[in-house]
């Protein structure tokens, strides 16, 4: 944007359903915006879709859209994270994360839905069950990383790895195995999402599926820049990327997605 000479604004306003981001546009002047989230209020930004104002979405790109988003492949990271665990021998694979509470209609808008999905279409290819579920939708972050571990735990539930819906939920996960005296990989794998700086900094170091935040800013504020002269744009999905560090043992295998392996120094 400073390359452009505009100025930039962050709003710590969030819009939660139609009506709320009607007000949201008709009390911000700006000349463009960009939404981060949309599976609340996408039929409100498809009737804006139609308006003056231009605007740019990160999130998921669905069939019926109607605006332009940038968003990661979803589905391809839960479907990748879990095929590099059961490539290294793991069977009994837990999804755990946070996520509020979401309408049918907006599950297919939802970035953990196509994380799970991704997760139970390798599960469904290796002929392995989908049972090893937890979703914390109260708390977020690292708590709900040990919420659902110590569910799973309290339960009975036999696991060996988890696909994490976010580095800070596997960072909570590590550290409720390993308060129950589990370590990590050797009873229990763990995969993250996005390859945040927690990810090296935490011990053991964490497998990820790391999400460019650079490449996908640069895209936004493109497309929008074009959007605000007059150009029609379109919707782009970035590819994902497996970053194998300790908390998985290591190991890769085949696959649509890169993978390449991050040499951590002690």
């Amino acid at each position: 944007m400073r390359d452009n000479g505009l100025d930039f604004s962050v709003s710590a306003q969030a819009p939660y359903d139609d009506k709320t981001l009607a007000a949201f546009m008709a009390s911000h002047r700006y000349d463009g915006i960009i939404f981060l989230g949309q599976s609340q209020f996408h039929d409100g930004l498809n009737a804006l879709a139609h308006g003056t104002r231009p605007f740019v979405v990160w999130g998921v790109e669905s069939k019926d859209q109607q605006y332009c988003s940038v968003g990661s492949d979803n589905h391809e990271g839960g479907l990748c994270a879990t095929r590099h665990l059961i490539a290294n021998g793991r069977t009994r694979i837990a999804f755990i994360g946070q996520a509020a509470p979401i309408t049918s209609a907006q599950t297919r808008l939802s970035q953990l839905a196509d994380r799970m999905a991704g997760y139970k279409a390798a599960l469904a290819e290796a002929g392995l069950l989908s049972d090893l579920t937890a979703i914390q939708s109260a708390a977020t972050g690292k708590q709900a990383g040990a919420d659902a571990v110590a569910h799973l735990i309290a339960t009975g539930r036999k696991f060996d790895a988890i696909v994490a819906t976010s580095d800070l939920v596997a960072v909570g996960a590590i550290d409720c195995l390993l308060a129950h005296g589990l370590t990590v990989p050797g009873d229990v794998a763990v995969i993250g999402y996005d390859d945040d700086e927690i990810a090296k900094l935490v011990r053991p170091p964490l497998t990820t599926i790391r999400q460019d935040a650079i490449i996908a800013g640069q895209l936004l504020v493109s497309k929008l820049l074009r959007a605000m002269a007059g150009y029609q744009v379109k919707s782009e999905r970035l590819p994902t990327e497996l970053v194998v560090r300790d908390s998985c043992g290591g190991g890769l295998e085949p696959g649509n997605m890169t993978a390449r392996t991050a040499k951590t120094k002690t």
